[in-house]
């Protein structure tokens, strides 16, 4: 599938909740950025008929945004238009530990899925607890060490 981006409409502008939306070229799927409390998510589902299959939470960090719509768009590229929606969910895991960058096994994976480059060195950190504050890294961390790694 591939997708282009569709402007929002004076309504959805006006509500806040979808930030960017994507419409696959077929018009069955559609990918999206939307407004969470802390930050904003990234999924996607059945075009405007409110059958999301995925969301995951980027959090409030740029870097989580990236890679999460360049993993998901590159796994959707290479599935046809009129896949199964039980079918094209099953490729995508379930996000356990929120938001994005405290799970480098699922950033991992779905950069797998996606045929992504991911410099996995720059997260070489352990799987903590997302409520253990003191082994989070932080967004503007996590986007220093990217930045380091790409450059290397």
């Amino acid at each position: 599938m591939i997708f282009e981006e569709e402007p929002l409409t004076k309504t959805e502008k006006r509500q806040g909740y979808f930030l960017r939306r994507w419409r696959s070229t077929g018009g069955k799927w559609e990918m999206f950025h939307v407004q969470r409390i802390f930050g904003v998510a990234v999924g996607y589902g059945r075009y405007r008929d409110g059958g999301v299959e995925r969301v995951y939470c980027a959090g409030d960090s740029q870097v989580g945004l990236i890679l999460l719509t360049n993993s998901i768009r590159g796994i959707l590229a290479k599935v046809p238009e009129n896949i199964e929606p039980s079918v094209l969910k099953s490729y995508f895991p379930v996000q356990e530990h929120k938001p994005i960058l405290n799970n480098i096994i699922l950033i991992s994976h779905l950069a797998r899925l996606s045929d992504g480059e991911i410099p996995l060195k720059a997260y070489n950190i352990p799987q903590y607890s997302p409520f253990d504050l003191e082994h989070t890294i932080s967004s503007e961390d996590a986007w220093k060490e990217y930045e380091k790694a790409i450059s290397q």
